[in-house]
């Protein structure tokens, strides 16, 4: 517990953002000990960033080593979403979907069909990717055109790899399968994403995607915290395709009106 003196250092308003955290992101009593360790070594408003950022972390992990099947996969969703017509029409074409995921295995060991190269997708460097993204972005109509989603995608999975040295999961693959694969016209998908899952990943996978295409995306978040850690965390991978990324927290100045900066230099793009 809190001394006298620590609790003189923290305003009301600060012990209530402290409750505030950990009801919303219900944390346990482990954790709950960790934030008042945290409150105790340094009572002030830097804390309680470094608490956010720890809750943050600790409750949406960055990496989970589980993997499971791709069939399996579909055969869960297809479990979990009986009374979901929209996602039981696509899991009901998932000969669709499993040729698209075969699609994407076979394309990333072989020779882009975009660019000159004499190396298959798989042992491709930033040069290649850069290079790759170069192209594209004189030429959005072939990124918008669904037969090469398989290399947009695997080019994106090479880049990850690079990035972060760990391979796409089938579990984020079919993600965003499912997610750019919404039926209805000018009406996207509502995803439930366990957390460890990956879903900072499948969020910039499609990010790009969409960027390749010419559209200009906002991913949005109620955290800033967590906008501010992947935007810091991912910066090197959206410049692997030429892309540019920032976030709109303020936490330097109180915002006015106005565009805000990161609007103004164009990013997110």
């Amino acid at each position: 517990m809190l001394n006298d003196m620590q609790m003189k250092s923290i305003t009301l308003e600060q012990f209530n953002q402290c409750l505030t955290i950990i009801n919303d992101y219900e944390i346990n009593d482990t954790i709950a000990e960790k934030i008042i360790s945290l409150i105790s070594i340094q009572p002030s408003n830097k804390c309680f960033d470094k608490l956010y950022k720890y809750i943050i972390n600790h409750c949406f992990p960055e990496n989970n080593t589980i993997e499971k099947p791709f069939q399996q996969l579909i055969k869960e969703i297809f479990e979990e979403n009986q009374n979901n017509i929209s996602v039981l029409d696509s899991i009901s074409r998932k000969e669709n979907i499993q040729k698209l995921f075969q699609s994407i295995q076979l394309v990333y060991s072989q020779k882009s069909s975009l660019i000159q190269t004499t190396l298959s997708i798989e042992n491709w460097n930033q040069d290649n990717i850069k290079e790759w993204s170069k192209e594209i972005k004189s030429n959005h109509i072939w990124a918008k055109r669904q037969e090469n989603l398989s290399e947009i995608i695997s080019v994106i999975q090479r880049a990850i790899y690079l990035y972060s040295n760990y391979k796409l999961r089938h579990v984020q693959l079919l993600s965003v399968l499912l997610l750019l694969n919404s039926n209805e016209r000018d009406r996207g998908r509502l995803a439930q994403i366990a957390t460890g899952e990956g879903k900072s990943t499948i969020i910039s996978i499609i990010a790009i995607i969409k960027a390749l295409q010419g559209l200009h995306v906002d991913i949005v978040t109620s955290s800033t915290t967590l906008a501010q850690r992947d935007t810091e965390k991912y910066v090197k991978l959206y410049d692997m395709f030429n892309l540019t990324v920032s976030h709109n927290g303020e936490h330097n100045h109180i915002y006015i009106s106005g565009p805000k900066k990161c609007y103004e230099q164009g990013c997110p793009e």
